[in-house]
């Protein structure tokens, strides 16, 4: 079975930017006293991305750990990445996609998480959003997300939207396997595409991939012909 996506969450072509994934890293972990907030749960993990818990000793909302900068208040640090192949223990390969030696579409080094570990020094508490305008051509697509542990992927006009077309969902904790899902384009176009990844604690990877020509290939992988192109919202 396939997703049908509603042409009507289209994004105008003037809106496309640079290529890659915009990065929103959050972390609520040691370096304030907890170990996680969320709790592995996709609700609560969206309630981080948001800022929405209160710390009770300070009454007070928590600080975003994976911003430099926050510290009087809940804050990004937003950054680019070409492609989504992200491990807290890299360059060690976990998931699907990490050094093999073959030269094929999977051979890839996993990089760094953005922004993990934060100034509380800690891999834990983690909820990161990856956004993307997907540049998609009418047909069917199979995607998928390889995560430690759960993940959220949506298609909408606003990539927030708890309405939001939801694509593919692991709620809850485990350790790196995929989960994939199938769609169909009925219009060609640039489609707002959002996973939401978190993280409670031990091992942290993420990868954003679909299948070309019958193999895994990492979205916007520059190296591969027929991966899907992602670019960030201009402006």
């Amino acid at each position: 079975p396939y997703d049908l996506i509603d042409a009507g969450s289209m994004a105008d072509a003037s809106q496309k930017g640079d290529s890659g994934f915009l990065v929103y890293a959050t972390q609520i972990s040691a370096g304030q006293g907890v170990g996680n907030v969320h709790g592995n749960s996709w609700v609560l993990a969206e309630k981080q991305i948001n800022g929405g818990f209160i710390d009770p000793d300070t009454e007070e909302q928590y600080l975003n750990e994976a911003d430099i900068d926050s510290f009087e208040g809940w804050s990004y640090y937003p950054e680019i990445v070409q492609t989504v192949n992200q491990n807290q223990d890299a360059p060690g390969g976990v998931g699907n996609f990490k050094v093999t030696d073959k030269g094929d579409s999977q051979d890839r080094e996993d990089e760094p998480l953005t922004g993990i570990p934060g100034w509380g020094d800690s891999t834990d508490g983690i909820a990161t959003e990856y956004i993307a305008l997907l540049d998609l051509e009418r047909g069917a697509y199979k995607l998928g997300v390889n995560s430690d542990d759960g993940f959220s992927a949506t298609i909408g006009a606003n990539f927030g939207d708890l309405l939001s077309q939801q694509i593919g969902l692991f709620d809850g904790g485990r350790g790196a396997a995929s989960t994939e899902f199938e769609i169909y384009i009925a219009e060609s176009g640039l489609y707002p595409f959002r996973v939401l990844w978190w993280e409670g604690g031990g091992g942290a990877n993420v990868e954003i991939y679909s299948y070309v020509n019958g193999e895994k290939t990492l979205i916007n992988d520059p190296d591969v012909d027929g991966s899907i192109k992602a670019y960030t919202l201009k402006g």
